[in-house]
């Protein structure tokens, strides 16, 4: 009953109508997110997670309306009856964004990976046309030496009886991800989570993205390598080598891109590395990734997670 009243509430602010029919989505969204349906039609509701100040909703009406003007499919953000991207109720943030149709269900195969590698290079296209630098971005985010130096930090000083069931673990992603690093590369403003559940499929074409939530200033490789580790990885440590050469070779070819497989691959193992380092921290600290009770515990999920992703490293073929 609560949560009815304060999505209608958030409908008034935006003149929505009356709310009719509202369903909770969950699945792989950081914010807490509603498809609601009113009288003038269907609209998305998000309530903001506590990383991202409001002042991402100006960041979101920026770079999706420079999208929407260049053709490039991506929901519009509404603005409230006194003009605002963003609604302040019971002390949470709240957006509203028009609804994209688009297919519910779309399995990653070969055909779908290379349909989104094609609009993530659609997008690196026209993003870089976009003067703009995103008002809030999260702190270190994507900032792998950042990162190293952290793990670094919260390993040495945990007590030994952590260190010892990962320590071989730690030495692989320590003495490797130096050897990834981006140097010199051209940056632009890049999207920070081309996840899959991100792109926008229609009768399994991708035609659009979801989610800028995390958009930011850094090199196309970033979004490339943390695309490609995902779409290219089976059976949680394989690699898929087919795979990734196709959709290397079709961004390369929709953006235009000198970015050789080479250089695309070496994205992936740093994205990997870093993703890897990231479990490892909170496998010591034990305090931000989200339990699945599938695990006895938080600690050994993270470190479960960590081995999977330093395996699928080593299995790209680099040592």
């Amino acid at each position: 009953m609560h949560e009815t009243k304060t999505i209608q509430e958030v409908a008034d602010a935006y003149a929505l109508g009356t709310v009719e029919h509202t369903r909770h989505i969950t699945v792989g969204l950081v914010n807490n997110t509603y498809l609601v349906t009113t009288q003038y039609g269907i609209y998305i509701f998000q309530q903001l997670n506590s990383v991202f100040k409001k002042e991402v909703t100006l960041d979101h009406k920026t770079i999706v309306t420079h999208l929407n003007e260049h053709g490039f499919l991506a929901p519009n953000l509404i603005l409230t009856t006194s003009n605002a991207p963003y609604f302040e109720c019971a002390g949470e943030t709240w957006k509203a964004c028009g609804y994209i149709p688009h297919d519910q269900h779309i399995t990653l195969t070969d055909k779908t990976a290379i349909s989104a590698a094609i609009v993530l290079a659609r997008f690196h296209k026209i993003s870089s046309k976009l003067n703009y630098v995103p008002v809030h971005t999260l702190q270190h985010f994507h900032d792998t030496p950042h990162i190293l130096r952290h793990l670094e930090s919260v390993f040495t000083n945990s007590p030994f009886e952590l260190q010892t069931p990962i320590s071989d673990w730690y030495s692989i992603i320590k003495r490797n991800i130096p050897k990834y690093f981006l140097t010199n590369q051209d940056e632009c403003l890049i999207h920070g989570d081309p996840k899959f559940d991100n792109m926008l499929f229609v009768h399994e074409r991708a035609v659009g993205m979801l989610d800028f939530d995390t958009c930011m200033i850094g090199s196309p490789l970033l979004d490339i390598g943390d695309a490609f580790r995902s779409w290219c990885r089976f059976d949680q440590t394989k690699f898929n080598q087919g795979r990734f050469e196709s959709v290397a070779c079709a961004y390369r070819s929709a953006f235009g891109s000198s970015y050789n497989d080479e250089t695309m691959l070496r994205a992936v193992a740093l994205i990997t590395l870093e993703l890897a380092a990231r479990y490892l921290i909170d496998y010591i600290e034990d305090s931000y990734f989200a339990w699945n009770p599938k695990y006895s515990s938080r600690r050994e999920q993270n470190k479960q997670r960590c081995i999977r992703y330093t395996k699928y490293f080593l299995n790209m073929g680099f040592n």
